[in-house]
């Protein structure tokens, strides 16, 4: 039962990073938007174009890392521990075994 809860919060968890790197999105958008329409004015301010443009990578920087995270975060989930209705390491394993079938049929047919 401990365990399950613990899975709550993880996913709990991940789903409100998740909706956290949604809305860096969202302010990526709104940053290269803002810097744009300075960019469009016949006199545009540097210092307002910098700013924008700073807080836009440093926002897309962010979303990086969180994927990242995520992604990771995902594939040691799925390799380390086969969950219910996954075959995935099943798959694995059967790939696996048919490549070193592989290599062990062409040795023999090497050493005949």
């Amino acid at each position: 039962m401990a365990d399950q809860s613990i899975d709550i919060e993880t996913t709990s968890k991940r789903v409100e990073q998740l909706n956290q790197l949604e809305s860096e999105i969202a302010n990526v958008l709104v940053y290269a938007a803002e810097s744009l329409q300075e960019l469009s004015r016949d006199n545009p301010v540097k210092d307002v174009v910098e700013h924008k443009s700073a807080q836009l990578f440093i926002t897309l920087h962010s979303i990086e890392k969180g994927l990242r995270e995520q992604i990771n975060y995902l594939g040691e989930v799925s390799t380390s521990s086969p969950h219910l209705q996954s075959i995935y390491g099943v798959q694995k394993d059967l790939c696996i075994t048919l490549e070193k079938e592989a290599y062990l049929r062409n040795r023999v047919k090497q050493t005949q």
